[in-house]
This record gives structure tokens, sequence and C-alpha cells, in this order.
């Protein structure tokens, strides 16, 4: 992907984006659409012949930044293209339409189901080092709003779910709990113990949720790692 500045074509995809798009069967049925939301600007192109079941990447124009959307799909166990086809902004706020059931809903950030189904999020951590060294996981602590439990129902005690990756994202270790926070609980931590020996050059760390609570990351990730010896 590519735009416009001062008439000149910039790149504004990565490698590993081109090359996802790259994989697709047909390139023909490409839909993109753009709107405004919380100051930022999204460019989001739809691919679905990508992947299994299709894939959308966002692009965030006020942040240079890239991800992904999908829908989570409960029985497959994975995420298909998103369901959003189409925008317009109006009185009422963001209307979207579905691609496969034409239903109309409103496209608001304070709502933690997709039209009803529950919705997933996912983010991978990039690599730690390009170094071989080997270390042992003591603790990882992940920086994320806490005490922000719902009052009844799923939400009451969020948690966020933890993956680990030794084989740079081939296989991943069953995932762990940590716990967000019931409602008020503001000292709560999210934290991770002994998480097990990596290489740091193939170490991946992957967090998840569902729980129908804001989820606001920040200042960072923390991890405290015993060096190690040997060869994995």
């Amino acid at each position: 992907m590519v735009r416009a500045t001062e008439g000149q074509a910039q790149p504004i995809s990565t490698d590993a984006i081109d090359f996802a798009v790259a994989q697709a069967t047909n390139l023909d049925d490409v839909e993109a659409l753009c709107y405004s939301a919380e100051g930022h600007t999204f460019i989001a192109w739809t691919v679905p012949c990508a992947g299994t079941c299709g894939q959308t990447w966002v692009y965030d124009t006020k942040e240079q930044l890239w991800h992904q959307r999908g829908t989570w799909d409960e029985t497959l166990a994975i995420f298909l293209r998103w369901r959003v086809r189409g925008l317009a902004s109006t009185s009422a706020g963001l209307i979207c339409g579905d691609y496969e059931t034409g239903d109309i809903y409103v496209l608001d950030l304070s709502l933690f189901t997709e039209n009803g189904a529950m919705m997933r999020w996912l983010r991978r951590a990039p690599y730690l080092s390009a170094e071989a060294d080997i270390g042992f996981l003591d603790q990882v602590e992940l920086g994320v709003q806490v005490g922000i439990g719902t009052s009844t129902g799923q939400g009451v005690n969020p948690t966020v779910l933890a993956r680990v990756s030794r084989d740079a994202g081939q296989t991943w270790t069953p995932a762990i709990s940590a716990r967000l926070g019931r409602m008020g609980e503001y000292f709560t931590r999210c934290v991770w113990h002994r998480l097990g020996r990596v290489r740091m050059d193939r170490f991946v760390f992957e967090i998840s949720g569902s729980d129908p609570v804001p989820v606001r990351f920040g200042p960072g990730l923390w991890l405290k790692i015993t060096q190690g010896s040997g060869a994995l």
C-alpha cells in the first residue's frame, strides 16, 4: 500500500503486510473503507481471499501504525475477516453494514460485542533480542488499566490470557490467566510468574481476552529474567 504526499507515492505498508497480501489467491475483490473516530483516521483493507477466511488490515494515519481486525469465530476458534462493509457518519454515530447478514448497526467503542456476538482481542510483543541469549522468565507484568470489572455477569472478575512461544511462534504453551481486577480494585497487578526457559531471539509473548471491559495498555511490559546458559 502507498500514500500520496505532495504528489509523490510513498510506501506505508510493511514487508510483513506486503507478504500477507501477496499470498491472497485473488485481489480483484479487495474492499477498502476510510473513517474517523476519537481523533484518528483509519483506512481498512479487507482481502477476502487472504489467509484461511479472509483478512482485514487497518492503517492509523495519525499514529502511522498498522493492526488487524477480525471477527472471532467461537466454533472454528479462528479470526475471520472483519464483518464491517461500508460506514457512514450520522447524528446517531458511525453506522456500518455487515457483509454477511446485511444487518446495520452502530460502531461504538463503548460496546463489547459484535452485533451481539463475543469479541476477542489479541496482541503479540516483538522479539526481545536479536541475540541467542538464554534466560528464565521469572516474572512478566503487563502495564494495563486495572479495577475495571463489570458489576454483574461476565467481566465481574476480568482476566488476560498469556501464552509463550519458544520457537518464534510455531508452537505455544497453554494459556495462563492473570487478573485485571474487580470494579474498584485499582491496586491489582496483572502478573505472570515462572514462564520457563527461553532463547531471546525466538521468544514471543502473546496476550488475549474476551471479557466485556475496556482494555487500555500502558506504559509497557516489564520482565524479570534470570540469565541462563546452554541452548534450546
